[in-house]
């Protein structure tokens, strides 16, 4: 029985009633990092935290006579967030009673549904926002080529202008000094200038219908990214920090690197809207002062990966699981559309048949993984 418990994959531990280890295999001594010998007689909820069960759960357990289970039950361990499904047999005989724990650690497994969530999540929103995009488009366009029309009708320079007023005896100069008296021409451009950036938010929507674009030519990804760096630091606005400022490392390979079949214009897209989020991260008071960010560029069983990290204020795993979608932002209201990750999304994912992650500590830093399929290999995304 001992050998048996031993040789199956997931932590077997038996408690008595008060919750007491009574039995442990060696994979709870692996999770744990502690021995049988130390681990027998002591409370469970010492040795093994992420099982927790006191004296009242264990006999309920067993009065009712049937295994309790516990699924995706998430525990922190080393600082990252663990999922473990748990299952409490109840264990009764004349001698003694007490409840059998299995353990078995499903990390991974609740990674790959998350993910399989986020993209079927992913798919029903880009149909919604182009939908709306196009619905949108139309009023949209009367709004703003009226508010061109006004700006043209009321330009004393007009020839057409000057030629109506004359028939209908009207001094024109008196009209536009009225209408600039009561702004009117101001109101007029701030309706325009909303409008045209209402049509950009649009045209960032219609993004997620739109497969084929550019045409992808072969790119060397190096080069690319170091252009990319160049225009962020050119082109950047940070209110406290200039990105030139911030120190930057690269790992790039060494030897000549494959060239990627892709859209340099999209993929450029992509890098400085993660540089744009890293800097803005980075700028914040309590993390400008040891700015820096790191970018790695390698290859992987036939897939170019692209890595950028920063040491900034870092996400909680809540945000991380909406980060993709569209017009979710945590920053303040105008500073932010919520859509800039999510066109990078749809264009790794949908146009490049690649993948982009995230990962995220809060209060340490953030990285960005983007991989692309290297063109005439084979890689784990065919």
């Amino acid at each position: 029985l001992h050998s048996i418990i031993n040789s199956m994959p997931s932590v077997i531990i038996g408690v008595t009633v008060e919750g007491m280890v009574t039995h442990w295999n060696k994979v709870a001594e692996h999770h744990s990092g502690i021995a049988a010998v130390k681990a027998l007689g002591r409370p469970l909820i010492e040795v093994f935290p992420p099982a927790t069960l006191d004296k009242s759960h264990i006999q309920k357990i067993i009065d009712q006579g049937e295994p309790f289970i516990n699924e995706n039950y998430q525990y922190e361990v080393n600082g990252k967030p663990r999922y473990f499904d748990i299952t409490i047999y109840p264990l009764s005989s004349s001698k003694a009673q007490g409840a059998v724990v299995r353990v078995d650690d499903v990390t991974f497994r609740v990674h790959v549904e998350n993910r399989l969530i986020q993209n079927e999540k992913m798919l029903s929103l880009g149909e919604l926002a182009a939908g709306m995009a196009h619905e949108i488009n139309n009023p949209l366009s009367a709004v703003i080529q009226s508010a061109q029309n006004l700006q043209r009708r009321m330009s004393p320079e007009l020839t057409a202008n000057q030629e109506t007023a004359k028939q209908l005896e009207i001094a024109l100069d008196s009209v536009t000094a009225y209408l600039d008296e009561r702004q009117i021409p101001q109101f007029i451009s701030n309706i325009r200038e909303a409008g045209e950036r209402a049509a950009t938010i649009v045209a960032n929507m219609l993004e997620f219908a739109r497969f084929n674009s550019r045409e992808h030519t072969l790119v060397d990804l190096p080069a690319l990214i170091d252009n990319t760096l160049k225009l962020a630091a050119s082109s950047f606005q940070l209110k406290d920090i200039h990105f030139k400022d911030i120190k930057l490392t690269r790992a790039f390979p060494k030897e000549d690197f494959p060239k990627v079949s892709c859209s340099g214009v999209e993929i450029q897209q992509v890098l400085l809207n993660i540089l744009r989020n890293a800097a803005q991260a980075v700028s914040q008071p309590e993390h400008r002062h040891n700015a820096s960010l790191f970018i790695e560029v390698k290859e992987s069983n036939g897939l170019a990966i692209i890595s950028i990290k920063d040491n900034g204020a870092g996400m909680s795993e809540e945000v991380m699981r909406h980060i993709f979608e569209p017009f979710y932002t945590t920053k303040d209201v105008g500073e932010g559309t919520g859509l800039g990750l999510s066109v990078s999304y749809f264009i790794i994912t949908g146009r490049h048949k690649g993948t982009i992650e995230v990962d995220s500590t809060l209060g340490k830093g953030t990285q960005f993984t983007l991989c692309l399929p290297i063109a005439g290999r084979h890689s784990k995304l065919d």
